[in-house]
């Protein structure tokens, strides 16, 4: 069980023992935990030994043998504590418009969440957070008396029935949801087209439904994250984003194409030149040669990261960037990414004397595979 740290100089005692695996630390920390629990301690002290996210994700093994322990009995106080933390931070994220798709709240990264949910330590259901695997309740009654709902699967027979439900739903197909499949996806879909102004955010990246890009009746949007739509998805995106009015909501949009550029909708990129409270947008993949006049000519104020790469943008476009830049619209922007884009030398000479010459936050500019490195300066400009 123990390891022996032990000085070389001597040959007396070990000066440290060790645990040879770190997984029986954890257990036995696990045990502690349980005990305390078991002797009536107020639950207050899970807020001294988990106080933040970070602090439940780095410990995730100490949680799930916790909750191992007391599946026989009850894990609900240490499962309903960290579903507070958790809900806390992705709460703040929608108050304050941080990055959904990319922050530590986002279902992509809360591994712990998936791990506890797979060896069936909850459902977690918490008043402030409800995770809905498909537990076999109406999810209108979960959601009852919840005010923010993350989705990531539904049981086959589950009833579906919202009623108006006031929680915000996160929803987010995951590799192993049933959401894959079309006929399951389209229930929910339509469940959740009964009650638009409840869904904030949106992250599909395995379904394949036809319907997944019709969001024109989800106006109060916040978070969209779809992966690689096709032309005709393009499409149904700018005309549901269009139909939003003159101020959509939208804080973070990721469009994001691994592949070849592919051609954008006019029609979109003047919907997403609408969206005023955008603050992170990935149209990466996409064709935006002689359509990036249209976002640099009113970009939201508020833009903080911006990823263009693989977009086919030539030096011409890089001059409506750096008029961006010369006219304070991009005051607040971080990070910058145009990878991957023919821009040459002109483009670099351009965007390069607008960078030096005007007031920006920028931290991060990737212009790599840009033809870009001959005018140099670019160490001076940027405070990486």
């Amino acid at each position: 069980m123990f390891g022996e740290d032990i000085d070389a100089t001597t040959t007396d005692l070990p000066e440290v023992l060790s645990f040879q695996h770190k997984l029986i630390q954890e257990y036995l920390a696990a045990v502690y935990i349980v005990d305390t629990l078991k002797q009536g301690t107020s639950c207050s002290f899970l807020a001294e030994i988990f106080p933040t996210w970070n602090m439940v994700e780095n410990h995730r093994e100490v949680i799930q043998f916790a909750c191992g322990i007391l599946a026989t009995t009850d894990a609900s106080p240490l499962t309903n504590h960290v579903g507070k933390v958790l809900s806390e931070l992705i709460q703040k994220d929608i108050n304050e418009g941080h990055d959904f798709s990319g922050s530590d709240s986002s279902p992509n990264n809360v591994t712990l969440f998936y791990a506890l949910l797979n060896e069936g330590c909850v459902p977690l259901v918490h008043p402030h957070l409800t995770w809905y695997p498909g537990c076999g309740r109406p999810l209108s009654e979960v959601l009852a008396n919840t005010s923010l709902a993350v989705i990531t699967d539904i049981g086959e027979n589950d009833p579906l029935q919202l009623n108006d439900s006031p929680a915000q739903i996160i929803l987010r197909d995951t590799a192993d949801s049933v959401l894959q499949h079309t006929a399951a996806f389209e229930r929910l879909w339509q469940a959740l087209h009964s009650t638009p102004a409840s869904v904030t955010a949106i992250c599909l990246y395995r379904i394949k439904s036809a319907n997944r890009t019709n969001i024109r009746h989800f106006s109060q949007l916040k978070y969209l994250e779809i992966l690689e739509p096709d032309e005709s998805e393009l499409e149904e995106l700018a005309v549901s984003i269009d139909s939003w009015g003159p101020h959509p909501s939208l804080i973070s949009c990721c469009l994001h194409n691994t592949y070849f550029p592919m051609p954008i909708p006019k029609l979109l990129v003047t919907a997403l030149s609408k969206c005023v409270h955008l603050k992170y947008l990935d149209l990466g993949g996409y064709d935006l040669h002689d359509k990036l006049s249209i976002l640099m000519a009113s970009p939201a104020q508020g833009i903080r990261e911006l990823s263009l790469g693989r977009c086919n943008l030539q030096a011409d476009d890089i001059d409506h960037v750096t008029e961006a830049f010369r006219k304070g619209r991009l005051t607040r922007l971080e990070e910058l990414n145009i990878r991957d884009n023919p821009i040459g030398e002109a483009g670099e000479s351009s965007l390069l004397q607008a960078i030096s010459t005007t007031a920006h936050a920028l931290k991060d500019l990737d212009v790599r595979y840009t033809g870009v490195g001959e005018a140099g300066g670019w160490d001076d400009m940027i405070p990486y």
